[in-house]
């Protein structure tokens, strides 16, 4: 947000507790950005939410070492298209999509519609699945990241 005065970001935060930090992390850049107090994933509805005592660590899809040390809530979640509609109903293209969801990054990444994939320039995921394709744009894994960049807008 720091290098393009035209940079607007739009934020997903389903833990409660991570809402107030987040705010307090942005508070300098008050104007640039939307925070939304929901998760965002390949379906949409209240769903359980597990997180461990820091906040830091959550997800939607939380494994069996997860639940076992984790709270769960109940969160708000949308489907990642009606998030995508939204965003683009107010800009040509989204130059760069983060998914962090802790566990269901593959399977929000493929329900993206494919109207909505070719509006996007680079997509970076958090997965340890290397192999995973999307027509049209070329793939980078480094580590946990995986990055997908758009062949056609990527210039």
């Amino acid at each position: 947000m720091t290098r393009s005065p035209s940079a607007y970001c739009y934020l997903y935060e389903p833990d409660p507790r991570n809402i107030g930090k987040l705010r307090h992390n942005l508070r300098r850049f008050d104007g640039v950005f939307t925070l939304h107090e929901s998760a965002v994933s390949d379906c949409e509805g209240v769903r359980p939410f597990s997180s461990e005592p820091t906040g830091r660590f959550g997800g939607l899809d939380a494994g069996p070492s997860m639940r076992a040390k984790a709270r769960t809530i109940t969160v708000q979640v949308e489907h990642v298209n009606t998030v995508l509609e939204r965003v683009l109903s107010s800009t040509e293209i989204i130059d760069l999509l983060k998914i962090d969801t802790e566990g269901s990054e593959v399977a929000t990444v493929r329900a993206i519609e494919p109207r909505l994939l070719a509006r996007i320039r680079h997509i970076v995921i958090e997965s340890r699945d290397h192999r995973m394709q999307i027509d049209g744009f070329r793939t980078e894994a480094r580590c946990d990241a995986v990055r997908f960049t758009s062949e056609k807008l990527s210039g």
